[in-house]
């Protein structure tokens, strides 16, 4: 989606945030949101995906109130199953904010505007190699034994990584609200090598605390 105005069908959810440059499988099963996706199959395979506001369990399907920043993303896979219902696959593209909601059909629908990117820069080999962000994360992998590398292949700028190693950790959902309303790439970038490197800092002590009650169980 490279306007920076336009409608595209809202898909709330209670807990999960999307960002760019992450892919979010969704299994759709309500009558309402399955016509959502038939509808957006034939059309550009947009969706934008928000969270609802707290307290939204009393009127689920009344349009309970939802938070005003989530990200659009496109359907890359779409499976329809027997009963009419889709596991789909999407693909995170832009940060958006929303402009107003629109009626008239039976799933939600919204006016959005595109957040732009401040301060982002595209990745060269030097940054892969060298960025202090990137070896954070490689460090916290290596630390947690993770047999999975990380993949760069889908990401073009300092953005990208900063969203999809953000995607990978460990946040309280506000956390990652707040983090997926920043704009400013190096605000992001700071906020997840503070987190690595508090995550990694539990690591090392978890670790020392084992090694020193074997080396005392061993006197």
């Amino acid at each position: 989606m490279r306007e920076n105005h336009g409608s595209i069908p809202i898909f709330p959810l209670s807990t999960t945030i999307f960002y760019p440059n992450t892919y979010l499988p969704l299994h759709i099963f309500e009558p309402r949101y399955k016509q959502m996706v038939t509808d957006t199959l034939k059309e550009k395979g947009l969706i934008g995906i928000v969270i609802f506001k707290p307290g939204w369990e009393e009127s689920y399907f009344q349009n309970p109130e939802i938070v005003s920043v989530g990200c659009v993303g496109k359907i890359e896979e779409a499976i329809r199953l027997e009963d009419g219902k889709y596991n789909i696959a999407l693909m995170g593209l832009n940060r958006f904010r929303i402009v107003r909601e629109i009626t008239g059909k039976p799933y939600r629908q919204a006016e959005v505007e595109i957040l732009e990117e401040k301060n982002d820069k595209l990745l060269d080999d030097n940054m892969i190699q060298r960025h202090p962000m990137i070896t954070l994360f490689e460090d916290y992998l290596r630390l947690k034994n993770s047999k999975q590398p990380f993949d760069l292949d889908r990401c073009e700028t300092l953005g990208h990584v900063a969203d999809q190693i953000a995607d990978e950790l460990d946040m309280r959902v506000e956390q990652k609200q707040t983090f997926l309303e920043e704009q400013d790439v190096l605000q992001r970038i700071h906020i997840v090598q503070s987190l690595l490197d508090f995550k990694i800092s539990l690591i090392n002590l978890s670790k020392n605390q084992m090694d020193q009650g074997l080396s005392a169980r061993r006197n």
